[in-house]
This record gives C-alpha cells, sequence and structure tokens, in this order.
C-alpha cells in the first residue's frame, strides 16, 4: 500500500500556522525540537513544519529535516487526536543522524498524545 501524505494532514496557510501560535495550549520542549499543538477544526491532526536558516544553514539540510519530520509524522498521525501540530526545528539538530531524530521524535508523539488526553 502506498503511503502518502495529502493536503488534508497538512497546515497550508500563514494563518493555519498563526492560529497554532497564538492559540497554543500543548508544548512539548525538547533541546533539539518544540512541539505546539491546538486542538483542530478538522476531523484529522494536521503538521506543520518550521526550520529556518538560522538552524540549518544549508536547503539540503533544511528538507531532509522536513523530510524526517513529515515520515516520522505520517508513520504516527493515526494514533493522534485531532490537533494542528507546529514542529520548529532548534539549533544542533542537524548533527543528529536520521536515526536518533526518529527516536527523538518517537518520544515527542508519545509525549505530545500524553499532554493532548490530559487537555480534553
Amino acid at each position: 500500500m502506498r503511503q502518502l501524505f495529502p493536503k488534508r494532514f497538512r497546515l497550508l496557510t500563514s494563518a493555519d500556522y498563526r492560529y497554532v501560535f497564538d492559540h497554543c495550549c500543548i508544548k512539548v520542549p525538547h533541546k533539539f525540537l518544540l512541539m505546539l499543538a491546538v486542538p483542530s477544526k478538522t476531523e484529522d491532526s494536521r503538521l506543520g513544519v518550521i526550520v529556518s536558516k538560522k538552524v540549518a544553514k544549508k536547503a539540503v539540510q533544511r528538507n531532509r529535516i522536513k523530510r524526517l519530520f513529515r515520515e516520522s509524522y505520517r508513520l504516527t498521525h493515526n494514533k493522534l487526536p485531532a490537533i494542528d501540530i507546529v514542529i520548529l526545528a532548534r539549533p544542533g539538530l542537524t548533527e543528529l543522524e536520521n536515526e536518533q531524530i526518529f527516536r527523538l521524535l518517537s518520544q515527542s508523539w508519545l509525549r505530545l498524545n500524553k499532554r493532548a488526553a490530559t487537555q480534553k
């Protein structure tokens, strides 16, 4: 079965991102990333990713990080409640290997799930 990351699973507009930043009620901090989340207006969870040039100087680094974030989300989105999530990369993330980033994201998804459950 082919796995996709369709538009309904993405935050698409700046208004979507702004809503998450303005109404954030769930935070999952880590040294290398920050997850912010709010209850979604849709029935699915949606993801937005921010990797700045300050964090990853080269486009190839930024794209690698975004690709890993999206793949990790795609594998776990069915376990998440209906929330809108923004992941912000922090300095130092580019020094980690792909497996380390995946492990970090797995732990962060679990923490996000627990915090979202306590919000209800």
